[in-house]
């Protein structure tokens, strides 16, 4: 059997394999988020809820005898579902040919020498062993795919998908190295030559780096700047590409990352965010009961509210009750009485006279007519007389302390501290607020930074072999 025509179609194969899988990590992108089980229920469309028959439901093909619409509603199907498919196709299809292309190459007699050597016939290839390394090394890029659209979408890099990933890296590497797994020669022509040592010093250092990182950025700038998620993201490429890997990946993501970033801001692209919303939405949820420090925040919040409302509907009370008595006005006595040592020791209680609030009418039209200065004395007078007649009238009484309390309100706001002078017309701004803006450093713009890290591993793995020996390193996984 000849071996190109085989070749080639394996190749069409590793392409449909790999947009099968790309419409199931649209999928996976879509449910995991929202909490969604990915096998029930089945594909609908999104608008109108209809099942998706099989027919339309092929990857590539439907898309384009669709025309991008529903068959059911006319809704747009968007182009990011069939990017994805098209792009796990050429991943797979890359990625066969990187594993698949040298064994293939060796395959009949040649004068030439070459490692590993060939073999008689299509049938001596190790398939074995090449199915087992396509196939571990399909499911890192799907992995990295995914992540990069949950990422993308929802600044998000959930532990569902890093941490298994990370198990199979290192297993991955244990499997690859076994000589009872992998065929003799198998992995001669196979980049990049991980070990379980390399893998393991990856795993560790990727995530030691992203966490050094984090704390360096916090003390420099008062915000977090990654996440949980980016730290078992490079984890898990250290894990599956090894610890020499991790230079070239983060140096490259951080610099497709601030290109991406400049091209955002300059055009207003909408995958940029502010950094305070991302971090205040990474955790919605109340603080645990055994969370002694969040809870006495939160207790402490409210009991400044309720002292604040104590006093604020205090001081409303006040307030409305000094309004009541300066409606209605004083009577304005002559200057007989004025004069009279019997106008200090009566009583201004309208209880004591059956017509004292008849008299007081008739007063109050007189005192509108006395001049301002009269009126003043008079007031003054009252206010002195109300205040020694211990059994006056409760009017009175209020009336005299409100005059006492306005001339030492002053003298009080001074010697109280300056939080404590003025109450809010909102309660709730005495509570402190750990999300307002003058309670914590204000944050910039942030993009996801797993899908730069994704690229940057993709792109080591494909061409990390034809890069300049300080750029790839790959002189030390033959040292580890």
């Amino acid at each position: 059997m000849a071996a190109e025509p085989l070749f080639y179609s394996l190749t069409a194969f590793a392409f449909a394999l790999g947009a099968v899988i790309g419409s199931f990590l649209n999928v996976v992108a879509h449910r995991v988020p929202a909490g969604v089980s990915v096998v029930r229920p089945g594909s609908r469309c999104p608008h109108c809820e209809t099942p998706i028959r099989w027919y339309d439901n092929i990857p590539i093909v439907s898309w384009i005898v669709l025309e991008a619409k529903c068959r059911h509603c006319d809704a747009p199907i968007a182009t990011r579902y069939v990017f994805v498919e098209a792009l796990m196709g050429f991943l797979s299809v890359a990625l066969w040919i990187k594993v698949a292309s040298p064994h293939f190459q060796v395959i009949g007699e040649t004068t030439i020498p070459q490692f590993p050597p060939p073999v008689p016939h299509i049938a001596a290839l190790p398939w074995g062993s090449i199915g087992l390394i396509f196939g571990l090394y399909l499911a890192f890029l799907a992995l990295l795919v995914v992540i990069s659209l949950v990422d993308f979408d929802h600044y998000l890099i959930p532990h569902e998908f890093t941490l298994p990933g990370i198990a199979v890296g290192v297993i991955a590497a244990l499997l690859l190295n076994s000589e009872t797994v992998i065929a003799p020669g198998a992995l001669a022509a196979f980049w990049p030559p991980v070990s379980l040592s390399s893998s393991l010093l990856g795993l560790i250092g990727g995530g030691l780096a992203v966490v050094l990182l984090f704390y360096v950025y916090f003390a420099l700038r008062g915000i977090a700047g990654l996440g949980g998620g980016d730290v078992t993201m490079m984890a898990l490429v250290g894990a599956w590409l090894g610890w020499p890997a991790l230079i070239f990946v983060f140096f490259a993501a951080s610099i497709q990352g601030l290109i991406a970033a400049a091209f955002g801001a300059l055009f207003g692209a909408n995958f940029l965010k502010n950094s305070e919303e991302i971090m205040a939405a990474d955790d919605p949820r109340p603080p645990k009961p055994g969370d002694e420090d969040s809870q006495q925040a939160v207790n402490g919040a409210v009991d400044t509210c309720r002292d604040c409302d104590d006093e604020h509907q205090a001081l409303a009370d006040r307030d409305s009750d000094s309004e009541e008595i300066a409606d209605v006005e004083l009577p304005a006595p002559s200057l007989a009485e004025q004069s009279s040592p019997a106008a200090a020791t009566q009583s201004d209680d309208p209880c004591d006279e059956p017509d004292q609030s008849d008299r007081n009418l008739d007063e109050n039209a007189s005192v509108e007519k006395e001049p301002q200065q009269d009126r003043e004395t008079t007031e003054e007078s009252l206010g002195d007389d109300a205040a020694i007649d211990d059994t006056g009238g409760d009017d009175d009484a209020e009336s005299s302390e409100q005059g006492d309390q306005d001339q030492n309100a002053d003298t009080a706001d001074d010697e109280q501290p300056a939080s404590k002078r003025s109450i809010p017309d909102d309660a709730d701004e005495m509570a402190p607020n750990p999300h307002r803006e003058d309670d914590s450093p204000k944050g910039g713009l942030a993009l996801p930074f797993g899908p730069f890290i994704a690229l940057a591993a993709i792109e080591f793995f494909f061409f990390g072999e034809f890069l300049p020996n300080w750029l790839s390193l790959d002189y030390l996984y033959y040292g580890f």
